[in-house]
């Protein structure tokens, strides 16, 4: 009896260890994102992160002020805990600007933070992983509905 309470507490020991440092290390940031920039109207931005360790390597689909256009801006960074900042530099104007983001992974998994973009200031913004999309399904044969061509 004694050596099964000791497997048992073993095993409710293992799982609740493995669980807690599930909980305690923060999500992968790599993927792609859905940012929602905050200006006078949520302004949809693409964010696509690549993390190693605690580097971050990525690219921010900016918009322009040609509408639909956008600029991809080459990002890097760092990732610390639950935070991290990004950095990269928008070419191709009269001025290379400088942009930095700050951000914190939240607990549902989303993504909030700052965005600094000259002349514009600092913007808030929050993210959320990209879904999946499952395929569509196959369309069935007309056939079997007995809508074909009458043999």
């Amino acid at each position: 009896m004694v050596r099964i309470r000791a497997a048992a507490g073993l095993i409710l020991a293992t799982a609740l260890l493995t669980s807690l440092s599930a909980y305690l290390e923060p999500p992968s940031l790599t993927g792609t994102w859905n940012m929602g920039l905050q200006a006078q109207h949520v302004v949809p931005t693409p964010l696509v992160l690549t993390q190693d360790g605690k580097s971050l390597t990525g690219t921010i689909g900016l918009p322009t002020q040609n509408f639909g256009d956008r600029i991809e801006v080459k990002l890097t960074g760092e990732i610390a805990d639950r935070t991290f900042n990004l950095s990269g530099t928008v070419e191709g104007s009269k001025d290379n600007t400088k942009i930095a983001i700050d951000g914190t992974i939240l607990e549902d998994g989303t993504l909030e933070g700052h965005i600094d973009v000259p002349p514009h200031g600092k913007l808030p913004w929050t993210a959320e992983r990209l879904k999946v999309r499952k395929p569509a399904p196959e369309a069935p044969d007309p056939s079997a509905w007995g809508w074909g061509p009458k043999q």
